[in-house]
Parts: C-alpha cells; structure tokens; sequence
C-alpha cells in the first residue's frame, strides 16, 4: 500500500466520445449546468450507468457534459468515474471518490478528461488507517 508521501499515479485520461460511469446513486443529468430546479432535470442515473463524455463546460470544472441514450445533458464531475464502479458492499469506503479509488483530475486540454489515483484511500476505494476521512481533496484534484 502507498504511502501518503508517495508521489501521485500518472494520471489516465479519456478523449471526447469515450465512456465513462455514473457512481452516484440518483445523478441527475441536468439540461442546463448548475441550475438546481426540477424543471431542468433530462434524467435520474443510477450507480453503473454508462455515458459518452462529450467535454468539459467551458469556464467550470465542476459540470461535464455527457451523453446517455441519445440525449445529451450535464453531470456534476464528482459523480462520474473512469472505472466501472466496484458496488459490492462495504463496511467503510472512501468518501473523497465514492469508492472508486479515482478523482477527476485538471486537465490542461479542454477536450481530455483526466483521472487521478485518489490520495484519501490510495486507489483501493477504502478507508486508510480506520480514521474516516470527510471528503478530503487531493491536490490537482477538482474542487467539488
């Protein structure tokens, strides 16, 4: 296991067009980014829903566009993963990437979507150590 002073994993990306998961349970996928109305909701996602990532909304990080069944909305980053998420059940998991053992990364490219190891959990998507980390956020990490 690494050690919180090991230098981070090299990052993984994704290009416009490729897929990646919805790990949140009940994500909206939004018309329009960051307008929080019922209205404005195309679609509820579960946990394993797959979607095309179609780009980063211009002058924010926090909402991706994506694609699912031929509609196209918004996502807020947090609730999206390059790896298929592990849902089976566990006594604690990582709060800071939902389990996942990945963050969304900064990425210098508006058309890449980049992925980081999770420095919470150390990529294995568990609590280190037995102390619950609340939501820590990696440096380079996208700030929810």
């Amino acid at each position: 296991m690494p050690s919180p002073y090991d230098p981070p994993a090299p990052r993984r990306t994704i290009k416009v067009g490729e897929a990646l998961y919805i790990k949140s349970k009940n994500t909206r996928v939004m018309q329009q980014p960051g307008l929080a109305s019922s209205n404005n909701v195309l679609a509820i996602l579960q946990p394993l829903t797959m979607v095309r990532w179609l780009g980063a909304v211009p002058g924010t990080r926090e909402w991706q566009k994506v694609s699912h069944n031929g509609r196209v909305g918004y996502v807020y980053s947090t609730n999206l993963s390059i790896d298929r998420p592990d849902m089976t059940l566990r006594a604690s998991y990582c709060d800071a990437c939902d389990g996942t053992g990945a963050v969304m990364a900064k990425s210098a490219h508006p058309n890449v979507c980049a992925f980081e190891t999770c420095a919470a959990c150390g990529g294995n998507g568990q609590f280190r150590g037995g102390i619950k980390p609340s939501r820590l956020v990696p440096s380079g990490a996208i700030k929810a």
